[in-house]
C-alpha cells in the first residue's frame, strides 16, 4: 500500500505489478530480489488501483480470519470434507454466518458482477478450495481459500438460496434474487453437487438488461454486423448459433428477436 502497488500474476519466470506511479521504482529492486523473478508493470489509475487494494486485502484478512475462527473452534478442521462427512456428528463446521465469511460472499458476488462474469465455479479440493469466473465462456481462477473456508462459503450460499444445509450427500437447487452495483435487480440460480472433497457449487448470473442488447451492442464489427443481419433476414433456412456455456448464445438470439 505504501509503494502503491498490486501484484496482479506470478509465474516461473515473471510477477506482473499494477502501479499507479510508474516513475517511482525504489521498490522494484527488492521485490525483484524477494521474488527472484523478472518484475513487469502494468499502469492503472490511481482510484482503481486503490479499490481494488483495499478489496484484496480486505477479502484476504477475512480468509485469514475465517480459517482462524475454524481452527480455534474445531479440532478437525484441517480434515479432508470427504471424511467429515463420514463423521458427521462429530465434526463441526465453520460458521456460515461469521462476519469473514459473509464479507467474502459479498465481494464474491459483487465481484463477479463487475468483470461481466457468467458463471461462478466454487470448486473444493484436498489442499485448497478454488474460485473460478467464467467470462465470455472461459474459466479463470479468481482466488483460492482453506478447504474449511470453502465450506463455510458455500454453506453460506445455501443459505442464501433457501438449500437444505444439512443434505451435503445430494445435488440441489437453488436462486438468489439480489440487486447489482448499480441498483438492478439481478437473479442467480444455483446448483450444488457433492464431490470428494466437499460440496461443488455454480451459481450462473441472469441479468435482466444483458438479454435485451441491441445488435450494436453486441460486439459484431461493422461488416459482422452486416453479415448477421443479411442471415437472419431471410425467409427460410436455419440460423445455428453455437458456442461455450456463458459466450452469449442466448443474448445473440433475444437482441436479434427485438430487433
Amino acid at each position: 500500500r505504501r509503494h502503491r502497488i498490486l501484484p496482479l500474476a506470478l509465474d516461473a519466470e515473471r510477477v506482473l505489478i499494477a502501479t499507479s506511479e510508474p516513475l517511482a521504482l525504489e521498490w522494484l529492486a527488492d521485490v525483484q530480489h524477494l521474488s527472484r523473478r523478472r518484475i513487469e508493470l502494468a499502469l492503472i489509475n490511481p482510484l482503481d488501483l486503490h479499490r481494488y487494494t483495499m478489496e484484496f486485502f480486505g477479502v484476504t484478512q477475512s480468509v485469514r480470519g475465517a480459517r482462524s475462527d475454524a481452527r480455534s473452534t474445531e479440532p478437525n478442521a484441517g480434515l479432508p470434507s470427504f471424511e467429515q462427512l463420514v463423521e458427521l456428528g462429530r465434526a463441526g463446521d465453520v460458521n456460515a454466518d461469521d462476519h469473514h465469511i459473509v464479507h467474502i460472499v459479498d465481494w464474491l458476488l459483487q465481484y463477479a458482477y463487475e468483470q461481466r462474469a457468467s458463471d461462478i465455479h466454487l470448486e473444493p479440493r484436498r489442499e485448497a478450495g478454488r474460485m473460478r469466473f467464467r467470462i465470455d465462456g472461459v474459466l479463470h481462477k479468481v482466488l483460492e481459500v482453506p478447504p474449511s473456508v470453502m465450506t463455510a462459503v458455500v454453506s453460506r450460499i445455501k443459505v442464501l438460496g433457501r438449500m437444505d444445509l444439512a443434505e451435503r450427500r445430494r445435488p440441489q437447487d437453488g436462486r438468489i434474487k439480489t440487486r447489482s452495483p448499480g441498483g438492478r435487480e439481478v437473479e442467480m440460480r444455483l446448483s450444488t453437487m457433492p464431490t470428494a472433497f466437499g460440496e461443488k457449487c455454480v451459481m450462473r448470473i441472469f441479468d435482466p438488461d444483458s438479454a435485451f442488447k441491441s445488435i450494436e451492442q453486441l460486439g459484431f464489427s461493422p461488416e459482422e454486423a452486416a453479415g448477421w443481419s443479411a442471415l437472419v433476414e431471410r425467409p427460410h433456412g436455419i440460423v445455428l448459433v453455437t458456442g461455450p456455456t456463458g459466450s452469449g448464445k442466448t443474448t445473440t438470439l433475444y437482441s436479434t428477436l427485438k430487433r
